[in-house]
């Protein structure tokens, strides 16, 4: 059967307006959101948990996460983004001027 999550915030807020993608890491118990206001969650599936809550200033329309949970490509309104993960934050490497990145 299916298990219903329920998710503890570690930051000041969930998402505020539509979330517009998901994506799951397939070797560490991670899931990614972004959304129409402008932020990226990271959660803990296995705890229930936040790890990692961002506000950028434009609108993030997708997100994938890479299979080691090591990386996260992102994709907004005025670019797509490739991540690090870190503890706490994310580390932009490179950035691509691909306008309103909907697709992975």
């Amino acid at each position: 059967g299916h298990k219903t999550l329920y998710f503890e915030r570690s930051g000041p807020s969930y998402h505020h307006k539509a979330i517009t993608d998901m994506s799951i890491c397939r070797r560490k118990p991670l899931l990614a959101t972004s959304s129409l206001d402008g932020t990226i969650h990271v959660w803990n599936y296995e705890t229930s948990s936040e790890e990692i809550s961002k506000q950028f200033p434009t609108e993030a329309y997708s997100v994938a996460l890479h299979p080691s949970g090591l990386f996260l490509l992102a994709g907004f309104s005025d670019k797509m983004r490739l991540f690090n993960i870190l503890m706490d934050d994310f580390s932009v490497i490179k950035e691509f001027t691909i306008r309103a990145c909907r697709e992975r």
